[in-house]
């Protein structure tokens, strides 16, 4: 199924979705950064000391200390971000690195496909039993393809995934669902995002199908190849998770009108609605009483009394 711009229809829902993504993840960090503007006069010049003071300083400024609050959120969140984005970068590497140990030279079937598709320079062979291929690499992505799959698939069949993991290769999805996955496994306080990075993946999915099927496969030859491949290990950390939607693509290949079935949470979005709000607030209302110098200073260098009588501030 189509749209009149020539996309496949789960290529633009992916499209939208991955927009969706990254708009969240720029909101937030627009965010930290306009905390971080608010603080800077602060918090650049001696930032241990700001961290230890900040919290009684501003003790007259409740609204202040919502916003420091919301600093270490955000904060937290960036580091958290960083550290995902590193640890499944280091893991796919490693297990990569491993599978590479055994490489083969190819042949047959399998060079005839390749060749056939264009994928001669960018298909890499390795010996092992489980059957699958994946497409690993962000800045120059590749397709690994052990000697288990070719053994279980005739030559129509795996043309066909590999056709499915070309999509893959030229969409650079490899660098996409790892931004993905790391924004959702930091921001933990969005808990919507859960949902929308497996939708988003899912979305991949499909889309790599029917770019296959645009390119010479057929829903028969797909679905063989996808039974052929379900029962071996899930390599979700290497690639995409080609095969860890089974069901949905299987149903999508038997029905290519149906529709795409949203798996969304209603109770986590109305959570990260709220938190998102409660957020924003705490960043933006301090914004407009006074700036945070002006407010450090009058809580620092003043003491402060109140004249119970007049219900009015005054210095000494």
């Amino acid at each position: 199924m189509t749209h009149s711009n020539g996309l496949p229809s789960a290529q633009r829902a992916a499209h939208g979705l991955l927009i969706a993504l990254f708009g969240i993840g720029g909101v937030l960090f627009a965010l930290l950064a306009a905390t971080l503007f608010m603080f800077a006069e602060t918090l650049l010049p001696h930032v241990v000391e700001f961290c230890l003071t900040i919290w009684n300083a501003l003790s007259v400024q409740l609204a202040y200390r919502l916003m420091f609050l919301a600093l270490i959120v955000l904060v937290l969140s960036a580091l958290a971000f960083l550290v995902r984005l590193w640890w499944h970068a280091r893991l796919t590497k490693k297990h990569v690195q491993e599978l590479l140990t055994q490489k083969r030279e190819f042949s047959g079937k399998l060079l005839r496909a390749v060749n056939q598709l264009a994928l001669t320079a960018c298909v890499d062979l390795v010996a092992a039993p489980q059957p699958f291929a994946l497409c690993y690499g962000w800045l120059k992505p590749r397709v690994l393809v052990t000697t288990g799959l070719v053994e279980a698939m005739d030559e129509h069949e795996l043309s066909s995934v590999l056709a499915h993991e070309k999509y893959h290769l030229t969409q650079y999805d490899p660098f996409k669902i790892l931004i993905a996955r790391a924004l959702r496994d930091a921001v933990i306080f969005f808990p919507v995002l859960k949902d929308l990075v497996e939708n988003y993946l899912l979305l991949q999915e499909i889309a790599a199908d029917q770019h296959a099927l645009a390119h010479g496969a057929t829903r028969e030859t797909l679905a063989s190849a996808l039974l052929k491949v379900f029962r071996s290990p899930a390599w979700d950390a290497l690639g995409v998770g080609a095969y860890s939607s089974f069901g949905e693509r299987v149903q999508h290949l038997a029905q290519p009108q149906r529709k795409f079935n949203w798996h969304i949470s209603w109770m986590r979005v109305l959570v990260s609605f709220i938190a998102v709000i409660l957020l924003a607030l705490a960043v933006l209302h301090p914004m407009a009483p006074m700036g945070l110098g002006e407010a450090l200073h009058d809580d620092c260098h003043h003491v402060a009394t109140l004249d119970i009588h007049s219900i009015s501030v005054s210095r000494s």
